[in-house]
């Protein structure tokens, strides 16, 4: 098989900001893309595509506190985003053999997904009379609706565009930062992502965890001797468009160590660092010989490291 793909992308962005007052503005801006793709399938010239799209966008905030020690924002975002698919998920010619079978990726047919999203939330910062030690609270509400959102369709084995989908979700983020030594960061995502249209409306569309969060610690020892310590959690996704089927949901911890000596600083990374074993993605595929849909599983990576070194002139 052979595949060949060009891309020519020419995109440009103006924004502006006014403010109403002293605590409530406003930023606004455009965005314009126009990309031209070329690409030939095993010699067959595919129709030259030719997407172009503008991208508005606005948002409002309002600082409610501004004293030395509080400081809160409110803010509201609107804007329309434009994606197109990559030239592997056009032209990609690569055939893969499974059970006597041939399967290609591509869809030359694919066309770009187009989003509506909206945004809402609150900042509220505090910090100590000395400003020794703060904390920080975000919470945002957000939402979007998308066509022709790309995805990786099983019952063809081929990409393919979900005509309408929505997302829609809450992050809340909290930080609590001291001494310029002492760092936590803990981030939650709850999230609901669902058809728009078909026969599988208002199912979960695969492999997007309804909660997953992030807890991320950093210690400053001594001024040449720090640590970072994330534990990231997913929650169960979907194999399935029918909803009918799972995989479990997994936690996995991650460390790292800086040295500082005489202007190198040496990097030692442990991932996994509990060595569990866990799936970092799966899908159902249809079984000829038992004729029936059964569960392919990626195992994530066990315990590794990572040395780095670098050198400050």
């Amino acid at each position: 098989s052979e595949g060949t793909g060009s891309r020519i992308k020419l995109g440009t962005y103006v924004e502006g900001k006014y403010e109403l007052s002293e605590r409530f503005g406003t930023v606004f801006g455009v965005r314009f893309d126009r990309i031209n793709d070329d690409g030939k399938i095993n010699q067959d010239k595919k129709k030259n595509k030719i997407n172009q799209k503008w991208s508005p966008r606005m948002g409002l905030h309002y600082q409610y506190s501004n004293s030395k020690n509080i400081d809160g924002h409110l803010f509201a975002n609107w804007s329309h985003a434009f994606k197109a698919p990559t030239l592997d998920q056009l032209y990609d010619s690569r055939q893969i053999n499974f059970y006597y079978q041939n399967f290609n990726y591509s869809n030359p047919s694919l066309v770009p997904q187009i989003s509506t999203n909206y945004d809402a939330g609150i900042n509220q910062r505090i910090s100590s009379s000395s400003s020794d030690v703060s904390t920080e609270f975000t919470l945002a509400f957000y939402s979007m609706d998308i066509k022709n959102e790309i995805d990786f369709d099983m019952a063809t084995f081929k990409y393919d565009n979900i005509l309408e989908s929505q997302h829609k979700g809450i992050e809340i983020s909290t930080g609590i930062y001291g001494l310029n030594r002492f760092r936590y960061n803990n981030t939650i995502n709850l999230s609901e992502v669902s058809f728009g249209t078909g026969d599988q409306k208002v199912n979960m569309i695969k492999n997007i965890p309804k909660i997953s969060y992030t807890n991320r610690l950093s210690i400053q020892f001594r001024d040449n001797l720090n640590i970072f310590i994330a534990q990231r959690y997913f929650g169960s996704v979907f194999l399935d468009d029918a909803n009918t089927e799972k995989l479990p949901s997994y936690s996995i911890v991650d460390c790292k160590l800086n040295f500082l000596f005489a202007g190198y600083n040496i990097g030692l990374s442990v991932f996994n660092l509990l060595d569990k074993l866990y799936f970092s993605s799966s899908y159902m595929l249809y079984d000829p010989i038992i004729q029936e849909n059964v569960k392919f599983h990626y195992p994530g990576q066990k315990r590794n490291f990572k040395l780095s070194l670098s050198f400050n002139l």
